[in-house]
This record gives C-alpha cells, structure tokens and sequence, in this order.
C-alpha cells in the first residue's frame, strides 16, 4: 500500500517518511497495516498504519495527513483528528524555514491547538519532477495521546486496520 498514489500529495507519504518516524519513535512499522483514504468517524484520513514499540512490542495507531500547500489547513486537520490516534503528523511539502515562518507571521492562534492537540509537524519539500534526494525534517514530533474515542483493539475489530 505505500506506492499507492492516487494524488500529487500521496508520494510525500514513502519510506524515508517512515524511516523518520521510526526512527524517532523507536518504532518498527507494520507495513502491511498502511491504509490510504481512510473515511472513518466522519472524518477522510490520508493515512493510518500501526507501528510496534521496540522490545516491547506494544502497538501504536499512527494518523499522516499530507498536504501540498495549504499549511494552515494541514495543521488544522491534523489537530481534529489526533483523537483518533497515539501519533499524528502533517506532512508539508515546504522548506522547513517557510513552514516555521508562515506559522509565526499568518496563523499564531494555531499555536496553542497545535500544541494541546500533541500533532507532530514534518517538511517535505519533495518536488514532483527531478532532484528526489529531498529528506523529510521533522520540525516537532507528535506527542503520545491516549485515543478519546476508542482503544486500538476496537479500531482493529471494527475493520479500519486489517
């Protein structure tokens, strides 16, 4: 399911984004469970996958909502739905330095939800053409929260990750 792309946003979700994430979660990522295009609790979620602690093995629901451009409506989409799940990130297809400075000058009143919410931000200035050793950087790791709406074993029962 990784190299399922059905939009231009979709390819900022690959392996160097997950090498990232398990990298600094301390995670290992159970490929097989990566879903696209989740429409789940009236929300559409870009992409839901599970990851397994290291040594311990203890499962984590991680949420990826990708976007080209729009970086106040990443931020805002991601922050409704970090809820849903342990982990959540927007992915950005921006400089860092732009995603940074867009935030401080245009849109401060989402600082204090980006911060309640506990969402994680990545930039991928990944273009669609040409120069692909672009790395993602992450400007700040999502914050663990414990899912309000249901455990993990109830999302996987109801069939959202098979």
């Amino acid at each position: 399911m990784i190299d399922e792309v059905m939009c231009s946003e979709d390819r900022l979700f690959d392996d160097k984004l997950i090498n990232l994430i398990e990298s600094f979660h301390a995670v290992s990522v159970d490929r097989d469970s990566i879903r696209r295009r989740i429409y789940w609790n009236g929300y559409e979620i870009d992409v839901m996958f599970i990851a397994y602690t290291r040594g311990k093995g203890v499962p984590r629901l991680f949420i990826i909502e990708l976007k080209e451009n729009d970086i106040s409506r990443v931020l805002l989409q991601a922050s409704k739905r970090s809820c849903l799940a342990h982990y959540t990130y927007a992915v950005i297809n921006h400089q860092h330095w732009y995603i940074v400075d867009f935030i401080i000058r245009h849109w401060k009143a989402l600082i204090p939800l980006i911060a309640s919410s506990g969402i994680g931000i990545i930039s991928y200035n990944k273009p669609c053409i040409g120069n692909t050793n672009t790395e993602p950087i992450l400007i700040r790791p999502a914050k663990f929260n414990k899912p309000k709406i249901k455990t993990l074993t109830e999302y996987i029962k109801t069939g959202v990750i098979q």
